[in-house]
């Protein structure tokens, strides 16, 4: 009786022990499985992070392209300002120049000569002149064969004594303009040159018939 007794403890006692080792065993299956899903979670996570830093850095990297061609394209327009202001610069210095040379040039005061108006050049010129209302205005004697158009250009070419009208006014052209005001500096060497020439022409003319 006590035999059997002793073996029934024993077997409830394996029962037991059996059942707590399923239990143990199925709980560490559950932990594994568990620690598995956290890892695959942890896994993604990272993947969308990873994603996620990718975006921002290519975001980064398209700005940083963009700020650097709007520096070079702000560098190119201040290159061209500084340029188109030393030019400027240079031209107003080379204006004042050659407005002070014209200035130094002035032989005789504004009112003693009268400007010439033009109307067709360089074949045609008239003069206007005060010679009848002014007394003191002078005529000038055209040499034989010069035209009459020459008349004011003669009295030009003879106040300012102008020995190569070409030359003389490429340097003085701004000035001339002021007895010639509607023609251009082409225009004005054309007909001081055609003028001179005849003038030229006409003394060398005199020259030959007085010998």
């Amino acid at each position: 009786m006590a035999s059997k007794i002793a073996s029934n403890e024993n077997a409830n006692t394996r029962f037991v022990i059996s059942d707590e080792l399923a239990r143990r065993i199925e709980q560490a299956r559950q932990l594994r499985e568990e620690q598995k899903r956290l890892e695959i979670l942890a896994s993604k996570e990272r993947d969308v992070q990873l994603e996620a830093q990718a975006e921002r850095r290519r975001i980064i990297e398209e700005k940083l392209a963009r700020l650097a061609q709007t520096e070079r394209w702000q560098h190119e327009l201040l290159q061209k300002a500084q340029l188109r202001q030393r030019a400027y610069a240079n031209a107003m210095a080379a204006s004042k120049e050659v407005s002070q040379q014209n200035t130094k040039i002035l032989l005789i005061p504004p009112t003693t000569f009268t400007p010439i108006t033009t109307t067709t050049l360089p074949t045609t010129i008239s003069e206007t002149t005060s010679s009848e209302s002014d007394p003191s205005t002078t005529t000038t004697t055209l040499p034989p064969g010069m035209p009459q158009h020459c008349a004011p250009v003669q009295k030009f070419l003879t106040v300012f004594k102008v020995k190569d009208p070409k030359q003389w006014l490429r340097e003085n052209c701004v000035f001339v303009k002021q007895y010639f005001p509607s023609a251009s500096c082409s225009q004005i060497e054309t007909l001081l040159s055609a003028c001179f020439i005849a003038a030229n022409s006409s003394s060398t003319e005199q020259q030959q018939l007085s010998q």
